[in-house]
């Protein structure tokens, strides 16, 4: 079963196409409800069906922990702990931490919960997401 992006569950994946983790079919979804068909095609980075999912090697969870890294495209690792929210080492890690620190990185994705309920998101104008309807 393949894993799901934990950088696209917090808005931040910026691999895209190129990541090994499944971004899920909702990602696309505001496309697909507004005009009833994904326009880039084979080119979108996110999943449409099951058999779009992308396979993905685990880290073992009792591998040596805090150096389990994936590189990112900005040549700094992405803290492994620090997506289970086990990371010791805080502001000081020297690995990546997405999550509050990580805006607009996605503005091709939409916000759920603006697709869901507009004006809704506490983000705002500092959310990773777009908010506009059109994405």
């Amino acid at each position: 079963m393949p894993g799901i992006c934990q950088h696209y569950q917090l808005g931040c994946c910026s691999l895209g196409g190129a990541c090994k983790f499944a971004h899920p079919r909702e990602a696309c979804q505001n496309e697909l409800l507004q005009r009833g068909s994904c326009t880039r095609r084979d080119t979108c980075t996110y999943s449409h069906n099951e058999n779009d999912l992308r396979r993905a090697r685990l880290v073992s969870p009792g591998s040596p922990s805090h150096f389990n890294t994936t590189a990112h495209p900005s040549g700094t690792e992405v803290c492994r702990k620090f997506q289970q929210g086990l990371c010791q080492f805080g502001k000081n890690c020297r690995r990546a931490q997405f999550g509050k620190n990580c805006r607009r990185a996605h503005p091709d994705l939409p916000c759920l919960r603006e697709l869901n309920s507009p004006n809704s998101c506490p983000e705002g104008l500092n959310c990773a997401s777009s908010h506009n309807p059109l994405v």
